[in-house]
């Protein structure tokens, strides 16, 4: 027998969805999602930042030293995001957020410091 969608099958109640860590914001979405996001966000600018100075790094560009300086900054922005997301929501919501973006802004944080190399270089 196929199941039939009925107006009473419809309106049954259903149980709430579980949610971890904590309740919803307003908009519906999880505070520790909502930073995730914010600092996903800044980490993909970041990232392009990165991957172009790498590039005029590559090519010694006259840019490369300019493009370098970029990179730190937003390194700085990204890590001080990712400390103000940590340290303002409790702690188990800290926790979350470091469990799920810590590795790799440590990553990000190594391949800024490979290419300051290249500043000792010039």
């Amino acid at each position: 027998m196929l199941f039939r969608l009925t107006a009473r099958s419809l309106l049954t109640p259903r149980a709430p969805p579980t949610r971890t860590l904590a309740s919803t914001s307003f908009s519906g979405r999880n505070p520790v999602d909502i930073k995730v996001d914010e600092i996903s966000e800044q980490y993909a600018i970041a990232k392009d930042e990165l991957e172009i100075a790498v590039e005029e790094t590559e090519k010694r560009s006259i840019y490369a030293a300019d493009d370098r300086a970029t990179v730190r900054e937003e390194l700085e922005k990204l890590e001080n995001l990712y400390r103000d997301s940590v340290s303002t929501l409790p702690a188990e919501q800290g926790e979350e957020i470091r469990r799920r973006v810590e590795q790799r802004i440590r990553e990000f944080r190594n391949a800024v410091q490979e290419l300051n190399k290249a500043d000792l270089e010039d």
